[in-house]
């Protein structure tokens, strides 16, 4: 036998050899399943409902000298193309304001105070941030708009004039 091949013998004797004295006991077998759904892309947002601006109007501060007191509410929606047949509710999140988190506070470039802004579903119901709005059914043209409201609440006495606004982002969840 020539040298070469009886050396890689001798290696393949002794790392077989120890690779058996090293083996760890078993401590038993478990199992793991892993499950999740595979979807298709969903809806896409409409170019005009990527950056929306609502103009909640102009306010007297004499018709606000307490807690609670609203402003009317202003329409806005958000309009959604290409769906498949299912349904959509909208979760909107934004800083809250300090006195409900309910509300969305307003900016730091604002200089009212005492305001936040509440929005509202559909039909006028509060939508507390981060929390889902009532779902909408996509029908078979595949395109849905989802309404909603906003309007300015004081959060106490005393709201001065000046600039209110706030930002919120939204999430479209499909179920």
């Amino acid at each position: 036998m020539n040298r070469p091949a009886l050396f890689s013998l001798i290696i393949i004797a002794l790392t077989s050899s120890l690779s058996f004295d090293c083996q760890a006991d078993s401590l038993g077998m478990s199992n793991v399943r892993f499950s999740a759904n595979i979807v298709t892309w969903s809806c896409t947002i409409s170019s005009a409902s990527q950056n929306i601006t609502v103009n909640l109007g102009q306010w007297n501060t004499r018709s606000y000298k307490s807690s609670g007191i609203t402003t009317i509410p202003t329409y806005f929606s958000i309009s959604l193309n290409n769906c498949a047949n299912s349904s959509v509710t909208t979760t909107f999140s934004g800083k809250s304001d300090p006195t409900n988190d309910q509300y969305l506070a307003l900016d730091s470039t604002s200089t009212v105070e005492n305001v936040a802004i509440e929005l509202l579903d559909s039909d006028k119901t509060e939508l507390p941030l981060n929390k889902e709005s009532h779902a909408v059914i996509v029908g078979s043209s595949g395109n849905a708009t989802l309404g909603f409201y906003a309007r300015y609440i004081t959060t106490a006495k005393a709201v001065q004039a000046g600039t209110a606004d706030a930002q919120a982002t939204f999430v479209i969840n499909y179920r």
